[in-house]
């Protein structure tokens, strides 16, 4: 059992432990949580885990909160096998109670920072930064709620549109709108020199970058939408060459029968 953050496990109730067999109680205490995939390769085979790309989203019970922080229990695939229950299953059910155990919010950096420098930096009279930062509730592991039902539709809302998603940590994902004016690769670079500078090995989520299409309604690493969007450039402007062919010759004047061509057809 992992406990984060909490030194005495009197905060822990005895009761909800000796429930802990009962998959039917302890699924409404699920919770998402995202790791790395690389940084975490020698402890997800043996946990209950779906991949998100290069990233997996792993599952814990929700113990207790306090102002300390939380106390989880990691759910393992030995747990699975127990309750008699698939991967897939608990997903399901992790994707029906997460949100109420751990709510997501999405703030404006500035906004945040104006919070966190108690009134020093930003304030209701900046202007919004373009950068928005993803988590829970209480700002702990909170990474994972990019992964919620209805995070993506809210995030569009917010940002009034598509958006890139950078990996800050664990804790927090970043969100910015794609109308930027930055390659894949510059926002690639720059997470990962923060990785190197400010986040710890453990915390590290990964180098890449995301990108969210809203209008197709698709995740997928920033580069792959890059070339997604490439090539459907590739074949518009292979249709608009067709059609402007197309339309020259429509515009043509038919060609007339030569008189020696139509004097030998009568003979």
């Amino acid at each position: 059992m992992a406990f984060e953050n909490l030194q005495d496990r009197q905060f822990v109730p005895e009761e909800l432990i000796a429930q802990l067999k009962d998959y039917d109680t302890m699924k409404s205490h699920l919770i998402m949580d995202l790791v790395g995939k690389e940084t975490n390769s020698d402890k997800l085979p043996s946990v209950a885990h779906t991949d998100m790309e290069d990233m997996a989203v792993t599952y814990r019970f929700l113990i207790t909160r306090t102002e300390e922080g939380q106390g989880t229990i990691q759910v393992t695939k030995d747990m699975l096998d127990s309750y008699g229950i698939t991967v897939e299953q608990l997903h399901q059910d992790a994707l029906e109670y997460s949100e109420k155990n751990s709510p997501f919010s999405i703030v404006n950096m500035n906004e945040l920072m104006y919070e966190m420098s108690g009134g020093m930096f930003g304030g209701p009279d900046e202007p919004l930064s373009p950068m928005y930062v993803a988590t829970n509730d209480i700002r702990l592991r909170g990474a994972g709620v990019i992964a919620y039902p209805d995070f993506m539709e809210q995030a569009t809302e917010k940002l009034g549109g598509s958006f890139f998603i950078l990996p800050s940590s664990v804790h927090e994902v970043i969100l910015v709108s794609d109308s930027i004016e930055m390659r894949a690769s510059e926002l690639k670079e720059m997470v990962t020199q923060i990785n190197d500078s400010e986040v710890s090995p453990e915390e590290r989520l990964t180098d890449n970058v995301y990108h969210y299409d809203a209008e197709a309604r698709v995740f997928e690493k920033a580069s792959q939408y890059e070339q997604r969007m490439e090539k459907s450039q590739e074949r518009k402007s292979i249709l608009d060459e067709l059609g402007n062919k197309k339309q020259e010759c429509l515009s043509k004047p038919a060609k007339e029968h030569s008189p020696i061509k139509r004097d030998a057809e009568e003979r």
